[in-house]
């Protein structure tokens, strides 16, 4: 399949003239039926925690963003910030990050092994209908969090919703054991089914849109 996302030029162009926060690349497009969404966590010790919900225009561009800004980020900063603050991540393939790793003694055969079967994973998916697409992100990040539990000094997770209500159903369900109407409310102005509401029809008009997206870039990082 080819794709403007499948190129790293694309992706360094794209923060280049943002300027911004990796989550808010497609700030400026209007969200639509397309439209998914993705949240990940990046902890180590040393760096502390990048937590970033956001959303894509759709499941094309999902590919590209774990191939080409994810997994570079994700992968350097677990070999970088065994022993020092990572304050920046080179722009640079992920396979030529893997090979840092590799280079690095920091981390063992097997993790170096894992890397390089979820990146071959990630360009297989190239070849693939936009249709299948979707699914195999998600059984890849199912196996992704598996491998990347970590402990308490470092962990990474990545998760990815097809829609707006895939998305508003897993914050609740997520936050099932929790006091969710205090911690939630508190934290964005909503109740729990008001949210939910916001969440089945976020494309209702430009206000709906931009209030939608205020509570994913600054908000659901508090409660999730």
């Amino acid at each position: 399949m080819h794709s403007i996302y499948n190129s790293l030029n694309y992706w360094e162009k794209k923060f280049r003239a943002n300027k911004t926060i990796k989550a808010k690349i497609f700030n400026d497009e209007e969200l639509t039926h397309k439209t998914v969404y993705l949240h990940y966590v990046v902890f180590n010790r040393k760096s502390g925690i990048e937590s970033v919900w956001m959303p894509l225009p759709n499941v094309t561009s999902l590919l590209g963003f774990i191939q080409y800004c994810f997994l570079p980020e994700a992968f350097y900063k677990w070999f970088e910030g065994k022993d020092s603050v990572v304050k920046k991540i080179p722009d640079l393939s992920v396979d030529t990050i893997v090979s840092l790793a590799a280079s690095s003694g920091k981390v063992d055969k097997d993790e170096i092994q894992q890397m390089k079967k979820q990146v071959a994973e990630i360009k297989a998916m190239w070849k693939l209908p936009s249709k299948d697409l979707m699914r195999k992100i998600k059984v890849f990040a199912k196996e992704f969090n598996r491998k990347w539990i970590g402990n308490n000094s470092e962990f990474l997770y990545l998760n990815v919703y097809k829609n707006s209500e895939e998305l508003g159903n897993f914050v609740v369900n997520t936050n099932i054991q929790t006091d969710f109407s205090k911690s939630f409310e508190e934290k964005i102005g909503l109740s729990e089914s008001e949210w939910l509401d916001l969440c089945k029809n976020p494309l209702k008009d430009k206000s709906t849109q931009e209030k939608f997206k205020n509570i994913l870039y600054k908000h659901l990082s508090d409660v999730v």
